[in-house]
C-alpha cells in the first residue's frame, strides 16, 4: 500500500525513480525496493517524501483522502438530494473500485429514505444531526475520521440554508456543487446561493470553486437564459452536461437501482476530472 502510494505521488509529479532517489538521497535500487513494498520504509524516508510532494504523511501511509463535495442550494425542494444520489451511483457503476459516503444534513433526510429503500454495496450513508451542540466540531471529526476509508464523500445539506457555523465548515472543507434549474423561478435563489458561498471561501482566504449542474425539471415550464450566463459568476463553472426530466421527488428511490442514464454518465465523465 505504501509503496503504491508512493508510486502514484511520483508520477502524479512526472518525477522520475533516478530523480526522487536523488531528493531522497538513497539508491534508485533503494527507491525500487520501497516502491515495491520489499523492505520496510523508515520514518526519515516517508517524511522527506511528505516533504518533498507536499502532502501529509497520513497521505502516503493511508493513500489519498476523500474529495469532499457538498451540493448546496438554498431553493430548496427534492432536487439536490436527487442530483446527490445520481451522482454517487455514477461514481460506483463507471469506477466499481471507488467507495462512496454520503452525508445527510438535511433535516429532511431524504437520503436516508433512498437508503432505507435499498443500497449499494459501495455506497454508505449517514445521517448527521444538524441540531446538536458543537455541531461544527463533530461535522469536522466525521469528516476526518472518514476520509480515508471512502475516495468521495457527498454531503446533502439543508434546503433553505443560511450561512451558519455549520454551512461555513461545510463550505470550507469541500468542493460545492449548485444544482441549477434552468427556470427563471428558481435563479434568485441559486444566484444567492452561489453567492453565500463565494462569501464564505473569500472571507476564509479560500479560493473559490463552485460547480454547476443544470436540471431541466419539466418541459412545460419556460426555460431562462440566465443559467447559460452564469458561467464564472463569482468563480463558478458551469459543466456542460445537465439532467434532463430526470430528476424528480420519488419516494421508492433507492441506492440499489444500477440502471443509470446516459446523461448521468456523460455528467460523472466531465464532473470527475473537475474535482480532480
Amino acid at each position: 500500500m505504501i509503496g503504491e502510494n508512493i508510486v502514484k505521488l511520483r508520477k502524479k509529479n512526472n518525477m522520475q525513480q533516478k530523480e526522487l532517489a536523488q531528493l531522497i538521497d538513497i539508491s534508485v535500487q533503494g527507491l525500487i525496493k520501497w516502491e515495491k513494498g520489499k523492505v520496510e520504509i523508515p520514518y526519515s524516508g516517508l517524511s522527506k517524501i511528505a516533504d518533498i510532494f507536499k502532502v501529509p504523511l497520513d497521505y502516503i501511509v493511508k493513500g489519498p483522502p476523500a474529495k469532499v463535495v457538498s451540493l448546496i442550494n438554498s431553493k430548496g425542494g427534492n432536487t439536490k438530494s436527487s442530483l446527490l444520489r445520481q451522482i454517487s451511483m455514477g461514481i460506483v457503476i463507471e469506477c466499481p473500485d471507488l467507495k462512496v459516503l454520503c452525508i445527510d444534513t438535511d433535516p429532511q433526510q431524504t437520503l436516508a429514505m433512498y437508503a432505507e429503500n435499498g443500497r449499494h454495496e459501495n455506497i454508505d450513508v449517514i445521517s448527521f444531526d444538524s441540531n446538536s451542540i458543537a455541531v461544527s466540531e463533530k461535522y469536522r471529526k466525521l469528516i476526518e475520521d472518514s476520509q480515508y476509508t471512502y475516495d468521495y464523500i457527498l454531503v446533502d445539506t439543508a434546503g433553505y440554508v443560511a450561512v451558519t457555523d455549520l454551512l461555513t465548515s461545510i463550505i470550507a472543507n469541500s468542493d460545492v456543487i449548485v444544482p441549477i434549474t434552468l427556470n427563471e423561478t428558481a435563479l434568485g435563489p441559486t444566484i444567492s446561493s452561489i453567492s453565500n458561498i463565494a462569501d464564505v471561501r473569500d472571507s476564509l482566504d479560500l479560493p473559490t470553486k463552485i460547480i454547476g449542474i443544470r436540471n431541466r425539471v419539466n418541459r412545460t415550464v419556460k426555460e431562462s437564459r440566465m443559467p447559460f450566463e452564469l458561467d464564472g459568476y463569482m468563480g463558478l463553472k458551469l459543466l456542460d452536461t445537465f439532467i434532463p426530466d430526470s430528476i424528480q421527488y420519488q419516494r421508492d428511490t433507492n441506492f440499489s437501482n444500477t440502471n443509470i442514464t446516459k446523461e448521468v454518465r456523460s455528467l460523472i465523465h466531465e464532473l470527475l476530472p473537475v474535482l480532480d
